[in-house]
C-alpha cells in the first residue's frame, strides 16, 4: 500500500477546503446579486414611472388636446431613460382598459394573447406596482411592472396603464456573465492559493523527511551527526530532541562498549585462574591440592557475586525487576541491615558507632529489600576501607519545598577517596584498590534511583569518605512532625 505523505495531505485537504469555500462563495456572490437586482430593478421601474408621470401632466394639463394620445405615448416610451444600474435597455408599452377589455396603444405586436390575457388579470385583480414574472420558465419569460398613469385631467379616473418590461433572457444573460468574471476571479485566486499551500506543504514537510532520515541512519548507525532544523516550531523541538536522544544512545553505546570490556575482563581473571588450577591439578604439578581446590573455589565464589551483581544490576537498569513499595520501620530496616555486617566489622576490627534517634517512628514507603541491598553494599565498603569506625547516621531533611527527605550518612575514618576518581566512583567495574567486583556502588546508585532519590560520594573534612543518600517520603501516613520542628 502507497504511503500518503504530510504534503499530499496538506495539498489535498487544503485544496478541497478551499475549492468547496469558493463554491460556496460563487453561489452566495450569485444569489446577492439576484436579490440586489430585484430590489434595483423595483426602484428603477418606480423612477421609470415618475418620469412619465411628469411627462403626462405636462402634455395634458387640463383636457386631451386633438393631437392624438398614441403619439404622446410613442414619443414617452422612444425617450425614457436607460435603466442606469445594470445598463439594461427597459421596454414601456401603454394600454387601456375598456368594458375590462385591454387594449394596447403601442408595442401591441410585442404581446401575444396569452400575455395581454395575463396583464389583464393581474390589473383586475390590482396586483400592480410591483415586479411581476409572466411565463416562468418559457423562452419568451419577461418581467413586468405595471402601474396606471395618471394624465391630469381633473375629475377623471385614469384608465392609462404603463407596462415597462424586460425579458428574463436579459436577466440571465447578465448573471450569467457576472458569474462567468467571479468563476475566473475565483479560479485565479484558487490557483494562487493552492500554489502558496504548496510551498507552505513543502517547508512543513522538508524537516519531517530530514528527520525521517536522521532517524533511520540512528536507527542504522550509520550516523550520529546532529541535524540542524530552524522552523522556530515543534518541529525544531522534535529536532532538539532526537538530536539530544541520538547523544543519549552515542554514550549508552559508549558505556556499553565500556561494559562488556570490563566485563570480559572482569569475568576473565576468575575463569583463567580457575582453569590454571584445574590444569595443574590434572598435571599432577601441584603438591598441595587442597590449597589449590581452595582457590578454585573462592574464584568461583568471586565469579558468581559478579555474575549475581550484573545479572541484579541488568534488571534494576531495564526496569525488568519488580520492587514493592510498602510501608516499614525505617530504623528497623537500618538495624537489620548491620546484623549481617557484624561479623565483618568484627573481624576487621572496626567498631560502628550508630545514630539513628532523629528518625525514631518514621514509616518509610519503598522496596524495603531493596534499601537493605544499598546499606549492605555501602557499610561493608566503608568498613573495607576504615581504619578504626564507621559512622551511620540518619535524619529527616524537611527543608525542601518538594516534601521532607531521610537523610542516610555512611562515613568511614580511612584514607578517604582520591579526587580524580570521585566523578567516576558509580560507575559499573570502577573500583578502588580494596574493591572487589566494582559493581556494588552502581547497584546502590540504581536503586536509589529507582526509588526518586540521590546518592552522593564525598571526603569528610576530618574523617575519610563520606556518602550521603536522600530518599523522599511520599507515604502519607510517616510520623515525622516532630522532626520538622
Amino acid at each position: 500500500m502507497a504511503r500518503t505523505t504530510i504534503r499530499h495531505r496538506l495539498i489535498t485537504r487544503f485544496g478541497s477546503l478551499f475549492f468547496i469555500a469558493f463554491l460556496l462563495v460563487l453561489l452566495l456572490s450569485r444569489f446577492v446579486l439576484q436579490v440586489f437586482y430585484a430590489r434595483e430593478l423595483q426602484a428603477d421601474f418606480e423612477e421609470e414611472m415618475s418620469i412619465i408621470s411628469s411627462v403626462f401632466k405636462e402634455e395634458f394639463r387640463e383636457n386631451i388636446s386633438e393631437r392624438s394620445i398614441a403619439e404622446v405615448l410613442e414619443s414617452v416610451r422612444l425617450s425614457k431613460r436607460r435603466l442606469d444600474l445594470f445598463q439594461l435597455d427597459s421596454n414601456i408599452e401603454f394600454l387601456t382598459i375598456a368594458n375590462g377589455n385591454p387594449r394596447f396603444l403601442t408595442g401591441q405586436e410585442d404581446f401575444s394573447n396569452d400575455l395581454v390575457g395575463e396583464i389583464s388579470g393581474l390589473i383586475m385583480e390590482g396586483d400592480i406596482n410591483k415586479v411581476i414574472t409572466l411565463n416562468s420558465g418559457d423562452e419568451y419569460a419577461m418581467k413586468v411592472y405595471i402601474s396606471p398613469v395618471e394624465k391630469g385631467v381633473k375629475n377623471q379616473k385614469s384608465n392609462l396603464y404603463a407596462v415597462i418590461y424586460i425579458p428574463v433572457a436579459n436577466e440571465t444573460e447578465l448573471l450569467g456573465t457576472f458569474t462567468s468574471i467571479l468563476l475566473v476571479i475565483l479560479a485565479s485566486v484558487y490557483f494562487a492559493v493552492m500554489i502558496f499551500v504548496y510551498v507552505i506543504a513543502n517547508r512543513i514537510s522538508k524537516p519531517i523527511r530530514r528527520l525521517e532520515a536522521y532517524a533511520i541512519s540512528l536507527g542504522k548507525m550509520t550516523s550520529n551527526k546532529p541535524v540542524k532544523i530552524k522552523t522556530n516550531d515543534e518541529i525544531e523541538a522534535l529536532a532538539g530532541a532526537m538530536n539530544h536522544m541520538a547523544e543519549e544512545v552515542a554514550q549508552f553505546q559508549e558505556e556499553q562498549g565500556r561494559f562488556l570490556q570490563n566485563a570480559s575482563h572482569e569475568l576473565k581473571t576468575p575463569l583463567m585462574s580457575i582453569q590454571g588450577y584445574a590444569e595443574a591439578i590434572m598435571d599432577g604439578v601441584i603438591e598441595d591440592e587442597k590449597e589449590a581446590l581452595g582457590t578454585i573455589v573462592e574464584e568461583s565464589e568471586r565469579l558468581k557475586r559478579i555474575v549475581t551483581n550484573l545479572s541484579l544490576l541488568s534488571k534494576i537498569e531495564t526496569k525488568a525487576i519488580q520492587i514493592e513499595m510498602k510501608a516499614f520501620h525505617f530504623n528497623t530496616c537500618v538495624n537489620d541491615s548491620l546484623k549481617g555486617l557484624q561479623t565483618l566489622a568484627e573481624d576487621s576490627e572496626i567498631g560502628i558507632v550508630l545514630s539513628i534517634d532523629k528518625t525514631e517512628g518514621v514509616m518509610y514507603s519503598g522496596d524495603r529489600d531493596s534499601i537493605v541491598q544499598v546499606l549492605i553494599n555501602l557499610v561493608s565498603n566503608a568498613i573495607r576501607y576504615a581504619n578504626s569506625k564507621v559512622i551511620i547516621k540518619t535524619e529527616i531533611d524537611s527543608s525542601m519545598v518538594e516534601g521532607p527527605y531521610i537523610m542516610i550518612h555512611i562515613i568511614d575514618d580511612g584514607n578517604g577517596i582520591r579526587e580524580k576518581i570521585i566523578p567516576h566512583i558509580f560507575e559499573r567495574f570502577y573500583k578502588g584498590s580494596n574493591g572487589q567486583t566494582g559493581l556494588g556502588l552502581a547497584i546502590v546508585k540504581a536503586i536509589v534511583e529507582m526509588h526518586d532519590g540521590d546518592v552522593l560520594a564525598e571526603n569528610s573534612p576530618n574523617l575519610g569518605a563520606h556518602f550521603q543518600i536522600r530518599l523522599p517520603i511520599k507515604n502519607k501516613n510517616s510520623n515525622i512532625s516532630h522532626h520538622m520542628l
